[in-house]
């Protein structure tokens, strides 16, 4: 059966999902712990979502907040992890743009993978679960690179393989980085006429 979508909940590190199946138009629902990517049990023939969720609910009281639609996760483009001058990218593509700053000769004290923190955790009160509250973990970003441009300042950059691979909430954490920091934030494509496509 094709599986047509997908609740997720995450409680101690443990990722518990409600499964909506698709066969000749008839749904079917089936829950799922899944942990480090493995799935350790599924229980299958559920008429609806509610039912799965009630059931596995009952077998786990200490699932906490509420299930939220999993979105498929959008693919890397050459997202192999490769070796050059000392440092380990996550794929080719930041590599060759490191060779890309390495060799602009405006460019100086190239930086990889430096952590900036954006807002910090808290505790609140919460309905949806038996403890009364929730712990929301701080926010960091770390960009792929960050260096000094002669006229420009330091600049950070996030390289994509694609413009289909650029995260959805990247919007969101380039204005919390720009507005804390004060640097700008580019993304960088590869692009084949240009070399490199900056937005």
């Amino acid at each position: 059966m094709k599986l047509n979508k997908t609740w997720a909940n995450t409680t101690a590190g443990i990722i518990y999902e409600i499964r909506e199946r698709r066969d000749r138009n008839v749904l079917h629902y089936e829950w799922a712990i899944v942990r480090d990517g493995s799935e350790l049990h599924v229980a299958k023939g559920y008429k609806s979502k509610e039912t799965a969720r009630r059931h596995l609910k009952e077998l786990n009281p200490h699932i906490e907040g509420q299930f939220k639609t999993k979105r498929a996760p959008r693919k890397k483009v050459n997202a192999v992890k490769v070796e050059y001058d000392g440092h380990e990218f996550d794929s080719m593509t930041e590599r060759d743009f490191y060779i890309y700053l390495l060799n602009n000769k405006t460019v100086t004290d190239i930086e990889l993978q430096k952590t900036f923190h954006l807002l910090d955790g808290y505790e609140i009160p919460s309905i949806v679960n038996k403890k009364g509250s929730r712990s929301v973990s701080k926010k960091q970003y770390t960009p792929d690179f960050i260096c000094r441009i002669v006229g420009q300042g330091y600049v950070a950059f996030e390289v994509k393989g694609s413009v289909k691979t650029i995260p959805r909430d990247l919007s969101l954490r380039r204005h919390l980085f720009e507005s804390q920091y004060g640097i700008q934030l580019v993304i960088a494509v590869p692009d084949k006429k240009e070399g490199w496509n900056f937005s």
